[in-house]
């Protein structure tokens, strides 16, 4: 995978930098379903099959070959003590073709071309000896899609473009090392992703029609630097509350056994609080915790909305994660290290489809706890 990178400071006049990156990746990848059986979580078969393929009938042997450019320009200047002005600009370009050797098609290949541009214009400012910070922005959101859709009777276009416009403000002000008050407020925009777009060819179904992602965001929280307590102990902390009146919201959805399809929500609300905490002792202790819980809920406010105000199902909202890392010197030779981590993670139950008011364990998805550890 070539990659350019580019930084230089003080460009033409002191305060300027540029900072450059481009790269260019192809992937290949083989999705292969040619099962005679369908089998449960658990990998026991439950059902055989008269023609290959557990998730597509009939099979796929499905190579995908991904094209991808990607690249982002920074330039920034900084015009006094403590200000500055930073543009920011990202292309992705993304071409891929694919072939299966099951697909009755005469042409199996159905070639997609993504591309986007998010352009972005930040005033950042620092006040009060650097206790106060700014952040105001603007952003502009535009993709253009492009799919070859082959049928019996030959080929078809088909054509999406879109542009958005976002902007926003955040600020912080620090009162002392143990708290420092986070603000946010913005007018968001999410463009699909390509796989939301033209899914993956076996688990994730293309939705070609669907739209970008609008919603007002406010964060409000508190937080604190590491704090040293002393020579040996140091912590950290954040919390923060999330409120998001979101339009068109992209959600992953189960459509059909083993396969789901990316959709937009014509209304979700979502608030929550978010929260973490961390430890360290001397250089040989770390710990760290966080505690998620975001609810969202369906707020098509509509008599004929059976699911109003009901959890958006197939996401996760209440996730919890803690990993404690150890660093032990010296061990064997000298100046040596060797670290190990214990790492946990928590989802609580959700649910697989909206329930519309029956109450059904077929709907959940249970709740999974994961340990890794490591040594390295």
């Amino acid at each position: 995978m070539p990659t350019l990178t580019y930084k230089k400071t003080d460009v033409l006049v002191k305060g300027l930098s540029l900072d450059l990156f481009g790269s260019y990746a192809v992937t290949k990848r083989t999705l292969t379903d040619t099962s005679s059986f369908v089998y449960n979580w658990r990998g026991e078969r439950i059902l055989p099959r008269t023609f290959p393929g557990e998730l597509v009938n009939g099979g796929s042997l499905n190579e995908v070959e991904d094209k991808a450019l990607i690249v982002r320009f920074f330039p920034q200047f900084q015009f006094s003590d403590g200000h500055k002005i930073v543009l920011n600009y990202i292309l992705e370009d993304l071409e891929r073709e694919s072939e299966d050797e099951f697909n009755p098609l005469p042409f199996s290949s159905e070639p997609v071309k993504y591309t986007t541009h998010t352009a972005g214009l930040d005033w950042q400012g620092n006040w009060l000896q650097g206790r106060l910070y700014s952040n105001i922005f603007a952003k502009y959101y535009h993709f253009n899609s492009s799919v070859t859709q082959m049928t019996f009777a030959g080929s078809q276009e088909l054509e999406g473009d879109d542009s958005q416009v976002g902007f926003g403000l955040a600020t912080s002000y620090k009162i002392n090392q143990w708290a420092t008050i986070n603000a946010s407020l913005e007018h968001a925009v999410r463009l699909p992703l390509a796989n939301e777009l033209f899914g993956d060819n076996l688990f994730i179904l293309a939705n070609k029609d669907l739209e970008p992602e609008k919603s007002l965001n406010i964060n409000l929280g508190v937080s604190s630097a590491a704090i040293q307590l002393n020579r040996d102990h140091t912590i950290g902390y954040t919390v923060n509350g999330v409120y998001r009146d979101v339009e068109d919201q992209i959600v992953i959805l189960s459509v059909a056994q083993g396969q789901a399809s990316a959709r937009n929500f014509t209304a979700t609300l979502v608030r929550g609080i978010e929260a973490s905490l961390s430890y360290r002792y001397k250089d040989v202790l770390h710990f760290t915790f966080n505690k998620s819980y975001l609810d969202i809920k369906d707020n098509r406010d509509d008599p004929f909305n059976p699911v109003f105000e009901e959890r958006v199902p197939n996401v996760p909202y209440d996730y919890t994660n803690a990993t404690l890392t150890a660093v032990f010197k010296d061990v064997i030779v000298t100046d040596s290290e060797l670290s190990s981590h214990l790492q946990w993670n928590h989802v609580r139950e959700f649910d697989r489809l909206f329930s519309g008011g029956v109450t059904s364990n077929s709907f959940n998805i249970p709740t999974q706890n994961t340990i890794n550890l490591g040594i390295g």
